[in-house]
C-alpha cells in the first residue's frame, strides 16, 4: 500500500499524479574543431554544452580533430603548427616535433590506454601513448579513425588513394578493388562487426565486414560518408552531398541537415538514447543538429567548424 504524503494544508490523494517523478538525465555535450581569432588564426577549441574554450593561444594555426570522454577525463586530439597534439583536460602534450607536417585526428580510449591515429609527414600513424607507430612503409598515407574493441585496435585511412583498415598495427584489408581513389574516414565495431565509412570516387561509402560495399548516395553529386556510429540495429553515417550536410540512417531516406544555399557538412555522428547528435558546419558556422534541431556554436563573424561530437549522460544535478 502506498503511504500517503501529510502536507501542512492536509492531506494528499496517494494517486500516481501526487508521485515524485524520477530526475531526469542529463547530458553533457562535447564539440572540438576550431575559430578563428581577430588575427585570421585558426584557434583550436572544445565547446561543452556550447560554452567554447580555446585550447592553444592563437600564435600558430591548430585545430582540434577529435574528443572522447572516459570517466571524468577528456581526450583531444589535433594539432598546433607542424605538430600532432593531444589534450586532457585542456592539458596539451606533443605527440611529434614539428619537424614535419603532423596531426592527430582521432582519439580513443580504452583499457587505461589513450591511442590517437593520425600522420607525419607522409606516414600514417598511431599513438598508443606517447609511442608513435608508422602504419605504412612508404607513400602519401593517414591514419583518419581508430576504434578498439575486444582488446583489437582498429584504424581506418588511406594509402596511396586506396582506402585502408588496419588491425594492431597491420594492414588488415584494402577496402576499394585499387581501380579508384577511395578513403576510408571512421570506423565503428558493434558486436564484432566492422562498420568503415568513406568514398569511393565521389559516392558516400559504408563498408561492413567483407560485404558488398553499400553506396550511400547515387553519384550524380560528389558525396563523402565522414563518420559511422551504430546504435543497436541501427547504422548512422553523417556526411555530405553536393554542397548539404547529410545524415543517412540504415535504408532510409537521407536527412538533409541543411538547405544547400552554403556550403555545408556533416562531420561527426553520435547517439545516445534515442538522441542523436551530429557536428559540422555550415557555411563559415560551426553547428550542432540534436534530432534535426540546429544550434549555432559559433555566430559567423569570423570562420569556424566542428569535427566531433561525444555526449556523455550524468546525474541530474550535478555539473
Amino acid at each position: 500500500m502506498a503511504m500517503c504524503i501529510i502536507a501542512a494544508a492536509g492531506f494528499l490523494a496517494c494517486k500516481p499524479g501526487n508521485a515524485p517523478e524520477d530526475p531526469k538525465d542529463e547530458y553533457d555535450v562535447y564539440v572540438v574543431g576550431w575559430e578563428d581569432n581577430k588575427e585570421g588564426k585558426s584557434v583550436a577549441t572544445l565547446w561543452k554544452n556550447g560554452k567554447a574554450t580555446g585550447l592553444t593561444d592563437g600564435k600558430e594555426d591548430a585545430a582540434a580533430n577529435s574528443v572522447f570522454v572516459a570517466s571524468s577525463d577528456v581526450y583531444v586530439a589535433g594539432r598546433e603548427g607542424y605538430k600532432a597534439m593531444l589534450w586532457k583536460n585542456n592539458e596539451p602534450y606533443e605527440l611529434s616535433d614539428g619537424k614535419e607536417r603532423a596531426s592527430a585526428l582521432s582519439v580513443f580510449f580504452a583499457d587505461g590506454k589513450v591511442y590517437a591515429a593520425g600522420y607525419k609527414g607522409w606516414k600514417a600513424m598511431l599513438w598508443k601513448g606517447k609511442k608513435p607507430t608508422e602504419l605504412n612503409e612508404k607513400g602519401l598515407a593517414s591514419a583518419l579513425s581508430v576504434f578498439v574493441a575486444d582488446g583489437n585496435v582498429y584504424v581506418a585511412g588511406y594509402e596511396y588513394g586506396d582506402a585502408i583498415l588496419w588491425k594492431n598495427g597491420e594492414k588488415y584489408k584494402e577496402l576499394n578493388d585499387g581501380n579508384i581513389q577511395s578513403k576510408a574516414h571512421s570506423v565503428f565495431v558493434a558486436d564484432g562487426d566492422v562498420y568503415v565509412a568513406g568514398y569511393e570516387y565521389g559516392k558516400a561509402i559504408l563498408w561492413k565486414n567483407d560485404e558488398k560495399p553499400k553506396e550511400l548516395n547515387d553519384g550524380l553529386q560528389y558525396a563523402v560518408a565522414n563518420s559511422v556510429f551504430v546504435a543497436g540495429s541501427d547504422v548512422y553515417v553523417a556526411g555530405r552531398e553536393g554542397y548539404k550536410a547529410i545524415l543517412w540512417k540504415n535504408d532510409e531516406k537521407p536527412k538533409e541537415l541543411t538547405d544547400g544555399s552554403q556550403i555545408a557538412e556533416a562531420s561527426s555522428v553520435f547517439v545516445i538514447d534515442g538522441d542523436v547528435y551530429v557536428a559540422g558546419r555550415n557555411g563559415r558556422k560551426a553547428k550542432l543538429w540534436k534530432n534535426g534541431e540546429t544550434t549555432e556554436l559559433s555566430d559567423g563573424k569570423r570562420k569556424a567548424a566542428v569535427y566531433s561530437v561525444y555526449v556523455v549522460r550524468r546525474e541530474a544535478g550535478k555539473k
